[in-house]
């Protein structure tokens, strides 16, 4: 009788070219729950060490398979794995030799099968401190995400072998049904499934190409937007996908390790704000099309007219007036597009950009700008209108102040400021005060900031002109 083993079995590599002791060894070693891989050859220890995970090797060597030489190979290609030499005919040499190879345990064939179990016993329990250690971490780690991320790693022919507590019911139900009606519960119900087991044909297929491409290039998949299916459920669902080669310690590929993580929500809203902003530009290209094309015909037709000029005056007044509204029109569609690629921009760049392009008022103070995100050509044009409506309200000495107190944006002048009953209304289309305007100045500006997913205000300064506050354009954390 052996003894007890206080550790999981281990997967065993058995290095025997001599028939009746590999059957003997192959067998005692099963008997203790182990699971045994024999090579017969140098070229089979090679391609046994390389493709399965072996937790020990027993190598007793036999005809045409000389110890040293399987040990040779076995260290180059994995220095780290225990090796329990119980060879067929020992001699104080070889074992003398053993100490180089700092085997696990040298085991005479004098002392029977028993010893050679308990070496094997010893090496794999060396061997699995430090894998239960970092099982532990792995199970503290995927037990305590947050239910809209899972975690999971895949062995190399696509079998889930460890899948975090959320992994069944990240979409949808707190359940997963599987194509043929198998209800999963829990990570356990999943463990060595395929994805052909879990999902439709078409996804599975898709998923499995792409990560023999990962295990094949060693290149990881971050952040992949994909399709999910959820039962009994026809609205539609996302999840953010990345995925890397999943590497033992000896740097052997396993498998795939992956995080997805549900965007639904994130997803159907970034989509939704993807029609609107077409739906928009459509309406701007109508817009410039259907009426300017018509505009053009009027223009060039009002040239010909004969009889009062004062009449030719005010059609061509109107036909202008037209082309301008329609430019406002247009810059009010564009600006308003929701900005669902926003980038870094230093805020003095645009401020500056746009002081020079109204081309008046007597001084711009700045000072030190922040950073913020989003877009810098729209924010040009914010600035652009915000100092157009100073110089047309407070004249060429008007002097126009931009700074920024916490997360917030100060545009403010020392012109006439806005009368309190007309606060309520400046940013409403087509709202004007000058008789030449065409009153969708600042309703460019709200869109803009709104498009930012920022809030603007209007205020009196200190010194009694306009004062603009934009809310929640600086970010703080």
């Amino acid at each position: 009788m052996y003894r007890l083993m206080a550790i999981r079995p281990g997967t065993i590599g058995l290095i025997a070219a001599d028939g009746d002791r590999t059957e003997t060894l192959e067998s005692v070693l099963a008997e203790e729950g182990h699971t045994v891989r024999c090579a017969t050859n140098l070229e089979n220890t090679r391609k046994l060490v390389t493709e399965d995970v072996i937790d020990c090797v027993v190598l007793c060597g036999g005809p045409e398979l000389g110890t040293i030489e399987v040990l040779d190979a076995v260290t180059d290609l994995d220095s780290l794995l225990p090796i329990v030499c119980c060879p067929n005919d020992g001699s104080e040499a070889l074992a003398a030799k053993m100490l180089e190879f700092d085997v696990a345990a040298y085991v005479p064939r004098s002392a029977g099968q028993e010893a050679v179990v308990d070496a094997v016993g010893d090496a794999c329990q060396a061997r699995s401190e430090p894998l239960r250690d970092a099982e532990g971490m792995l199970r503290s780690l995927t037990g305590m995400v947050p239910i809209s991320l899972s975690i999971y790693f895949k062995d190399r022919e696509g079998r889930h072998v460890h899948v975090s507590d959320h992994f069944p019911g990240l979409i949808g139900t707190p359940y997963m049904e599987t194509p043929d009606g198998k209800i999963l519960h829990t990570p356990e119900d999943v463990i060595g499934m395929t994805d052909f087991d879990i999902y439709g044909p078409e996804l599975a297929l898709q998923t499995v190409e792409d990560e023999q491409e990962i295990m094949e290039t060693g290149e990881p998949v971050i952040n992949q937007i994909e399709p999910a299916e959820v039962a009994d459920d026809d609205q539609n669902h996302y999840v953010s996908t990345t995925k890397a080669p999943w590497y033992d310690s000896t740097g052997r590929l396993r498998g795939i390790v992956g995080v997805t993580i549900d965007v639904t929500e994130r997803e159907r809203n970034r989509r939704a704000l993807s029609r609107q902003n077409d739906r928009l530009e459509r309406f701007a290209s109508v817009l410039s099309h259907d009426l300017r094309n018509p505009l053009g015909i009027a223009k060039g037709r009002v040239r010909e007219l004969d009889g009062d000029p004062g009449a030719k005056d005010d059609v061509t007044w109107a036909l202008e007036r037209m082309d301008e509204l329609i430019t406002e029109v247009l810059e009010l569609a564009r600006q308003g597009a929701v900005i669902d690629d926003p980038e870094p921009v230093a805020l003095s760049d645009p401020v500056l950009a746009a002081w020079e392009t109204v081309d008046g008022g007597k001084s711009l103070d700045c000072g030190e700008l922040p950073t913020v995100s989003g877009d810098e050509n729209r924010l040009r044009a914010l600035f652009e209108n915000l100092f157009h409506n100073a110089l047309q309200h407070g004249g060429e000495d008007v002097t126009v102040r931009v700074i920024h107190q916490d997360d917030r944006l100060v545009i403010e002048d020392d012109g006439p400021g806005i009368p309190d009953d007309q606060r309520d209304e400046i940013f409403d289309h087509g709202f004007t005060t000058n008789d030449d305007g065409t009153g969708f100045g600042l309703s460019i500006v709200r869109e803009i900031v709104e498009a930012h997913g920022w809030q603007i205000r209007v205020e009196p300064s200190g010194g009694g002109g306009a004062r603009f506050v934009i809310d929640d354009a600086v970010d703080l954390s």
